[in-house]
């Protein structure tokens, strides 16, 4: 299930922050554990920018549930983080409690990784086949009216016979 994984250095303290990030297929899931404050936003940044600009759309999973403190800061960049997946047609769940995020009423969320997991698998593979059926689309060249479509005139459209008529036979 995992592809990769890092873990930031943890410094010491009561509320030291630490996330670790790993990939499960398209989806990146980036835990974060102790107090989400500036200095914190500034460790997760980069690794939620690269989250959202490796693949599109993006996917991204933050489990939020051992997050001891969520300041400001904190919140400002999850929600940027969202919309910024929006835009790219992508999807952020945030996994945690409802009381935690009750700020944000929009923000998606579920109460597992693995909720959350199969979630975005299920509109990845909806993704995938709604771009095989747009190239499908693409592929087939569209009916087309025997004939060249002239000007059109005081009666609809004309067109111009792609071949001659034979002449008409008089009895």
């Amino acid at each position: 299930m995992s592809q990769s994984s890092e873990t930031s250095p943890a410094s010491p303290g009561p509320a030291a922050f630490r996330f670790e990030r790993w990939l499960c297929g398209p989806v990146t899931v980036v835990s974060m554990i102790g107090s989400f404050d500036r200095p914190a936003v500034g460790q997760v940044y980069p690794v939620l920018v690269q989250a959202l600009v490796a693949r599109l759309p993006p996917y991204l999973v933050l489990d939020l549930r051992r997050l001891t403190e969520l300041t400001l800061c904190g919140c400002l960049m999850l929600l940027l983080a969202e919309r910024h997946a929006k835009e790219a047609s992508g999807r952020m769940i945030a996994v945690c409690d409802k009381e935690r995020l009750a700020w944000a009423p929009a923000l998606a969320r579920a109460a597992t990784i693995e909720q959350a997991l199969a979630e975005l698998a299920a509109r990845d593979r909806d993704y995938r086949l709604s771009v095989l059926h747009r190239r499908k689309d693409r592929a087939a060249p569209a009916a087309r009216p025997g004939g060249i479509i002239l000007p059109r005139g005081p009666r609809g459209p004309r067109t111009w016979p792609s071949a001659p008529r034979p002449p008409e036979q008089e009895p």
